[in-house]
Protein backbone atom coordinates (compact mmCIF):
# COMPACT_ATOMS: atom_id res chain seq x y z
CA UNK A 1 0.00 0.00 0.00
CA UNK A 2 1.34 3.73 -0.37
CA UNK A 3 0.73 6.84 1.76
CA UNK A 4 -0.44 10.28 -0.47
CA UNK A 5 -0.63 14.11 1.00
CA UNK A 6 -4.05 15.27 -0.54
CA UNK A 7 -4.34 19.04 0.17
CA UNK A 8 -6.85 19.28 -2.86
CA UNK A 9 -8.96 18.17 -5.20
CA UNK A 10 -9.83 18.95 -8.90
CA UNK A 11 -13.41 18.95 -10.28
CA UNK A 12 -15.10 19.90 -13.27
CA UNK A 13 -18.51 19.44 -14.99
CA UNK A 14 -17.32 15.91 -15.87
CA UNK A 15 -16.08 13.92 -13.25
CA UNK A 16 -18.82 15.89 -10.95
CA UNK A 17 -21.43 13.85 -13.27
CA UNK A 18 -19.37 11.19 -13.74
CA UNK A 19 -19.62 10.07 -9.88
CA UNK A 20 -23.28 11.35 -9.73
CA UNK A 21 -24.27 8.25 -11.81
CA UNK A 22 -22.16 6.14 -8.79
CA UNK A 23 -24.71 7.98 -6.53
CA UNK A 24 -21.67 10.00 -4.96
CA UNK A 25 -21.11 13.55 -4.23
CA UNK A 26 -18.61 15.76 -4.11
CA UNK A 27 -18.67 16.03 -0.55
CA UNK A 28 -18.42 12.50 0.28
CA UNK A 29 -15.24 12.39 -1.99
CA UNK A 30 -13.76 15.38 0.21
CA UNK A 31 -14.79 13.68 3.29
CA UNK A 32 -13.80 10.28 2.23
CA UNK A 33 -10.29 12.03 1.51
CA UNK A 34 -9.92 13.38 4.68
CA UNK A 35 -10.63 9.94 6.55
CA UNK A 36 -7.75 9.13 8.84
CA UNK A 37 -7.65 5.64 8.09
CA UNK A 38 -7.84 6.07 4.27
CA UNK A 39 -6.25 2.65 2.38
CA UNK A 40 -4.10 4.20 -0.74
CA UNK A 41 -3.09 1.77 -3.37
CA UNK A 42 -0.93 2.57 -6.81
CA UNK A 43 -3.58 2.17 -9.68
CA UNK A 44 -2.99 1.91 -13.48
CA UNK A 45 -1.15 5.35 -15.50
CA UNK A 46 0.18 6.55 -11.93
CA UNK A 47 -2.89 7.05 -10.43
CA UNK A 48 -4.07 6.06 -7.33
CA UNK A 49 -7.44 4.18 -5.83
CA UNK A 50 -8.08 5.71 -2.29
CA UNK A 51 -10.69 4.38 -0.41
CA UNK A 52 -12.18 5.71 2.77
CA UNK A 53 -15.26 6.21 4.90
CA UNK A 54 -17.60 9.31 4.51
CA UNK A 55 -18.80 11.48 7.63
CA UNK A 56 -22.15 9.28 6.90
CA UNK A 57 -19.88 5.90 7.14
CA UNK A 58 -20.38 5.10 3.50
CA UNK A 59 -17.48 3.64 2.24
CA UNK A 60 -16.32 4.61 -1.04
CA UNK A 61 -13.37 4.45 -3.69
CA UNK A 62 -11.99 7.35 -5.52
CA UNK A 63 -9.50 7.23 -8.71
CA UNK A 64 -7.23 10.45 -8.14
CA UNK A 65 -4.61 11.12 -10.69
CA UNK A 66 -1.46 13.56 -9.68
CA UNK A 67 -1.77 16.83 -10.99
CA UNK A 68 1.44 19.23 -11.64
CA UNK A 69 0.98 21.05 -8.22
CA UNK A 70 1.78 19.21 -5.65
CA UNK A 71 -0.43 16.94 -3.44
CA UNK A 72 -3.00 17.76 -5.95
CA UNK A 73 -5.02 15.45 -7.85
CA UNK A 74 -7.66 15.23 -10.42
CA UNK A 75 -10.42 13.02 -9.18
CA UNK A 76 -11.20 10.46 -11.79
CA UNK A 77 -14.10 8.92 -10.82
CA UNK A 78 -15.71 7.75 -6.78
CA UNK A 79 -18.17 4.68 -6.02
CA UNK A 80 -19.46 2.16 -3.74
CA UNK A 81 -16.57 0.27 -2.42
CA UNK A 82 -16.47 -3.35 -3.11
CA UNK A 83 -16.49 -6.58 -1.31
CA UNK A 84 -12.32 -6.85 -1.78
CA UNK A 85 -12.17 -2.99 -0.98
CA UNK A 86 -14.39 -2.97 2.25
CA UNK A 87 -12.54 -6.62 3.76
CA UNK A 88 -8.98 -4.73 3.04
CA UNK A 89 -10.33 -1.20 4.64
CA UNK A 90 -11.72 -3.54 7.40
CA UNK A 91 -8.45 -5.46 8.11
CA UNK A 92 -6.43 -2.42 8.00
CA UNK A 93 -8.78 -0.92 10.71
CA UNK A 94 -8.33 -3.93 12.95
CA UNK A 95 -4.17 -3.84 12.58
CA UNK A 96 -4.37 -0.23 13.28
CA UNK A 97 -6.41 -0.59 16.97
CA UNK A 98 -4.31 -3.37 17.87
Amino acid sequence: MSTIEIDQLVWDKENIEHIARHDILTHEVEEACIDQEIIVRTSYGGRYLVTGKTAEGKLISIVLDPEEIKDCYYVVTARSANKKERREYDKNQTYSSV
